[in-house]
């Protein structure tokens, strides 16, 4: 069995200064992050651990916590946003040092504009870093080997899209996007293994770029129909398995469609009864990469659909309590069989209930 204590710790520090340049943010950051671990982090002198008192699994013996790690990081960073009529503009820069990788640099910038009223049209330019994690670095078991030597996850996208602000259209609001993005990724963490290998093993992927669009569209009223809305997002990247399984990087959702509705049953929330509403969500869902099911064969993704119900009662209140709210949801209605990330078979029809309390 695995035992870890993680410690973490840190401050922020920003300050922000107005001008007729608009807004300029300047601040600063420390984060330490510290783990004790019988198999994470370097190799110590076993110690005694006075948080812990785990037993090796029937045994009377204590764990040996034999691995520590210290990760000290600093962030600093510059932000400056300006506004003029229907233009906004944003443009920074950030600085992270990391005892373990060095200094980092990223920058990001954005700008939109709105016209027409309803409309507004945006880009967007921004650099990502991702550290690897203790886990990426050291775990080790029967089934998955690290790499110390893992570099940082970088990536760089740059977006565009347009927008409709609740226009008041078909008796109701309309609103909808439509944008594109591409994402150059550089030495993307990921584990893999070819089917024939009994292992997983830490690495990083050279170069991984992406391309792909989302469009959503919703219009709400105070009718039957409360809200409607439809989307629909694609993902492609260039890089192939290569013949082998990715845990993550190559696994991923290349397409998914959503179909939502909210309508009314009766009544309304501040009507003496309250409201009674139905949400229905149907989902399309096709997933890229293959997995290993429980008989070791590897298998690609089927694409599937779900169908989800929300059955909620709402009562609007002058009181201290402003409102109250019962629900109950039932997902996968369809008792769809299928499997999802990382290969794991999903739960057929499965049902919760709550309520909420406004004061």
């Amino acid at each position: 069995a695995n035992f870890h204590q993680t410690d973490v710790g840190g401050v922020d520090l920003s300050a922000s200064y107005f001008t007729s340049w608009g807004r300029t943010q300047v601040g600063a950051s420390y984060r330490l992050e510290h783990i004790f671990s019988n198999v994470l982090g370097n190799s110590i002198q076993s110690r005694d651990v006075w948080f812990s008192t785990e037993k090796v699994k029937g045994t009377d013996d204590e764990v040996a916590f034999d691995h520590e790690k210290y990760r000290h990081n600093w962030n600093f960073f510059l932000e400056q946003s300006v506004s003029w009529k229907s233009l906004t503009a944003s443009a920074g820069a950030a600085l992270n040092y990391s005892n373990d990788f060095g200094a980092n640099w990223t920058f990001g910038g954005d700008v939109s504009y709105g016209f027409a009223r309803f409309f507004s049209v945006a880009a967007s330019v921004n650099q990502a870093l991702r550290l690897p994690t203790f886990t990426d670095l050291y775990y080790k078991s029967a089934d998955h080997l690290p790499n110390s030597l893992l570099s940082p996850e970088k990536s760089l996208t740059a977006e565009l899209g347009l927008k409709i602000n609740n226009a008041p259209w078909l008796q109701g609001r309309v609103s909808g996007a439509l944008s594109a993005f591409y994402r150059n990724g550089r030495d993307i963490i990921d584990w893999v293994k070819l089917p024939s290998d009994d292992v997983w093993r830490s690495m990083n992927h050279t170069e991984i770029n992406a391309i792909g669009t989302s469009l959503w569209a919703e219009y709400a009223s105070g009718g039957f129909v409360r809200n409607v809305r439809l989307s629909y997002d694609f993902i492609d990247l260039d890089k192939q398995s290569d013949g082998y399984l990715s845990q993550y990087a190559l696994d991923y959702l290349k397409h998914k469609a959503v179909l939502s509705l909210r309508h009314n049953i009766a009544g309304t929330q501040r009507g003496a009864y309250g409201t009674f509403e139905a949400s229905w969500l149907l989902s399309f869902n096709d997933r890229e990469g293959t997995y290993t099911n429980a008989k070791a064969e590897t298998l690609e993704y089927d694409p599937f659909f779900l169908l989800n119900l929300r059955l909620s009662w709402t009562k609007d209140f002058d009181s201290h309590v402003k409102r109250i709210c019962l629900f109950a949801e039932a997902d996968n209605l369809l008792d769809t069989s299928y499997y999802d990330y990382g290969g794991i078979r999903q739960p057929g029809i499965w049902a919760k209930g709550g309520f909420a309390v406004k004061f």
